[in-house]
């Protein structure tokens, strides 16, 4: 089965009252960037997560192929409370080595004090540190992306290779 359980995630949460605007729908155009963002719905419209599409990283909806010059609706949906998000239709694949990527920006609502349900973490720096980017890849069973890390302070960056649920946590 393979994958880390979720109870052995610490997963970062939100302290916002109001989740994100959600979901995005995000027209992604083949043969060129397409970069969508979410953003809290506060005041100064605080970034929660960018999106960037490379061009040409888009391989497949439904097992046929995404022609040079096709729109692809790629819907984002935000997980409520958490830093976490769902990247569908489930049927898309990305082209190795063009995959789209993903900045997670936890700046403002991510919730450090988490770090004292777990005897791991002295401390929320050890904690956020410790951050990365989780995909769901079979039920309730979550494996890091690869090359997930940090881009900035409380950026998360990764590589959206498949989609599904994503979730921005530490081992437990």
């Amino acid at each position: 089965m393979g994958g880390t359980p979720r109870a052995a995630l610490l997963a970062l949460p939100r302290v916002d009252s109001v989740d994100p605007t959600s979901p995005l729908s995000c027209n992604v155009r083949e043969n060129q960037l397409t970069t969508c963002s979410i953003t809290h719905p506060d005041v100064s419209g605080t970034l929660f997560a960018t999106f960037h599409f490379p061009a040409f990283s888009l391989n497949s909806v439904n097992g046929v192929l995404i022609c040079d010059s096709c729109v692809v609706a790629v819907t984002v949906t935000v997980t409520p409370g958490l830093y976490g998000f769902t990247v569908t239709p489930s049927s898309l694949t990305f082209i190795p080595g063009q995959s789209a990527t993903v900045d997670v920006s936890y700046a403002k609502y991510g919730d450090l004090a988490v770090f004292d349900s777990s005897a791991r973490y002295p401390t929320d720096t050890a904690y956020d540190t410790a951050l990365e980017l989780w995909w769901e890849r079979n039920p309730g069973r979550w494996i890091e992306v690869s090359g997930s890390a940090h881009s900035a302070a409380h950026v998360v960056t990764a590589p959206l290779h498949d989609p599904g649920a994503f979730l921005i946590a530490a081992p437990r």
